[in-house]
């Protein structure tokens, strides 16, 4: 495999929380309806949380003897209060209410911060919660008609990596969907890091013309706007569709991995996804942390077999642009409209 036609650029990551949790239950089914239920509208760019699913797990690998999802919930900056009432909205609404499922706090480091779970979610008992020692931890016994919810007391607040991000263009609607799927699954083999939109279709910029509804289209990377914007548009010949993947991870090390691995696997598809060297140059601390710098450029060298996408299944890869509202910009105040098309 190489790498010439990914475009060497960067994005611009940010500092996040993030609360590292794993749902069981009876079926595998249950799991997965909880997990993604729970992690779906990705909500970070509009100032509440948003998740996605790490991992499921078999019986054997959780501390119940059940089915297992480790998902990951996510906010930015460092408001924990907040934190703390945003997460008890996909704990209650979209867990809780599920027959026979339990919530383990699956913290990957010793963070002394946390949140009591107690008040945002046991009071769901409405008093008659109590506490007992199962699993080797101290779990919340919320009695329910369908007897009975238990959560881990604490969840363990931990400091990660949001916005990473690629895009790849695309000729037909097959490449958006399969190759993006094989990016989604080859994020989910790396420990630490998820995708929050899975496949994304709606490229944003940080400057917009309607601030108070947040991150607006990035209408010079609209294929639909490239007639009307003529010269302005940086939608490229033969691009017709211009998804993106957005990855947060726990760790700069999970981020480099997953990136790789979900480019090289869009990469994997004949017709389309051209590498040139992707990297991280930058992450952008939250509040005014220090910023740190990090590369993985040297990284992206393994040769993979490549695998036929279908007819008419064609794309190509960019790194990509701050999607989401994720704020991918050059240098702060410049314009993502400014940015070199990779085609």
């Amino acid at each position: 495999m190489t790498y010439e036609n990914v475009e060497d650029t960067f994005f611009e990551a940010f500092e996040g929380k993030y609360v590292r949790a794993l749902i069981t239950g009876p079926t595998e089914e249950i799991v997965k309806r909880a997990a993604y239920d729970s992690t779906s509208t990705p909500s970070a760019v509009i100032g509440r949380v948003e998740g996605g699913v790490e991992k499921f797990l078999d019986k054997n690998e959780t501390p119940d003897g059940r089915y297992g999802a480790i998902v990951q919930y996510w906010l930015g900056g460092d408001d924990v209060e907040k934190f703390a009432f945003e997460l008890s909205y996909r704990l209650r609404q979209d867990i809780l209410v599920k027959p026979f499922t339990r919530i383990f706090d699956y913290s990957n480091n010793g963070s002394e911060e946390y949140v009591e779970m107690m008040d945002i979610v046991g009071h769901c008992g409405d008093g008659y919660e109590w506490i007992v020692e199962e699993y080797g931890r101290k779990m919340i016994n919320v009695p329910i008609a369908v007897p009975d919810f238990q959560i881990e007391e604490k969840f363990r607040i931990n400091d990660g990596i949001m916005g990473g991000n690629f895009w790849y263009l695309c000729e037909s609607q097959e490449a958006v969907l399969n190759a993006g799927r094989a990016a989604i699954d080859a994020i989910m083999d790396v420990e630490g890091a998820i995708a929050p939109f899975e496949i994304c279709s709606a490229a944003s910029k940080p400057e917009t013309n309607y601030p108070e509804i947040g991150p607006t289209t990035n209408h010079v990377y609209c294929p639909s706007l490239k007639e009307k914007l003529g010269d302005d548009s940086k939608v490229g010949e033969g691009v017709n569709y211009i998804p993106e993947i957005v990855i947060n991870a726990v760790d700069v090390e999970s981020m480099n991995k997953a990136l790789k691995s979900g480019v090289d696997a869009t990469l994997d598809f004949e017709g389309g996804f051209r590498p040139r060297l992707l990297r991280i140059d930058r992450i952008r601390a939250a509040h005014q942390r220090p910023r740190c710098d990090h590369g993985i450029g040297k990284v992206l060298r393994e040769p993979r077999t490549r695998r036929r996408l279908g007819p008419g299944g064609r794309a190509r890869a960019q790194a990509g642009p701050g999607m989401s509202g994720r704020g991918d910009r050059r240098a702060a105040g410049t314009n993502l409209a400014d940015r070199k098309s990779v085609v």
